[in-house]
């Protein structure tokens, strides 16, 4: 019975190990700063292209070059947390984000800061197969960037910026515009993942209270 045991537990360790080891996608998680796309031209901002990073960014989803950019004063000279390259929302309209092959991520936190607003409110807002799971509300202005985190976004297959309200900051335009910078995501554990890792922590458990037991019966 105990070789059984021995020869079960290393087996289900080897799992464990072997789903931990397994890529969750073509494309990792992680730190999105969108510089390492070209520079744009100095009267406009360019499309994110999708599959960029692993994700689609719909219509809306643009960027611009803070360093070459004509559109300052305004926030974009400050939006940049890694130069130099920040996305923002085309035509001030709602960015909606989706993994390119579908699958779920947790949205941990961004870099976010008004272009031509103060006071400029930023919703966001998770999904599941079109149903809202949650949603969260944040303040950002022309000055410096917010660097938000969250905490609630797990599990979600789409996300969306909306931007309201705000004053006006004086600068040559007045829109809702705003920047994203240091895009941060991370993986949805697989299933087996997490069933590999509990059997090896129960049966690595059973075999050190047999070794006790053992241990007691020769003691004794």
């Amino acid at each position: 019975m105990s070789s059984i045991l021995s020869k079960f537990t290393i087996a289900a360790i080897s799992a464990a190990s072997i789903s931990l080891a397994l890529p969750h996608s073509a494309s990792a998680f992680g730190l999105v700063t969108f510089d390492d796309l070209p520079t744009t031209p100095a009267n406009d901002g360019l499309p994110i292209p999708n599959n960029y990073a692993g994700f689609n960014w719909g219509t809306t989803g643009y960027y611009v070059s803070t360093n070459t950019t004509q559109f300052v004063p305004s926030g974009y000279s400050v939006a940049a947390v890694s130069p130099f390259n920040v996305a923002f929302n085309g035509f001030d309209s709602p960015i909606v984000i989706r993994r390119s092959n579908g699958e779920r991520f947790n949205f941990i936190g961004a870099a976010l800061t008004g272009v031509w607003r103060n006071n400029l409110n930023i919703t966001i807002e998770g999904f599941v197969n079109s149903a809202l799971q949650t949603t969260q509300t944040v303040q950002v202005n022309t000055t410096a960037p917010l660097l938000a985190t969250f905490s609630t976004f797990n599990n979600i297959d789409t996300l969306r910026f909306s931007a309201s309200g705000g004053t006006f900051a004086g600068f040559a335009q007045n829109g809702s515009q705003f920047a994203i910078d240091n895009f941060n995501t991370s993986a949805v554990p697989e299933p087996f993942t997490i069933v590999g890792s509990g059997v090896a922590i129960g049966v690595g458990a059973l075999m050190r209270k047999k070794q006790l037991k053992k241990k007691e019966k020769s003691i004794g």
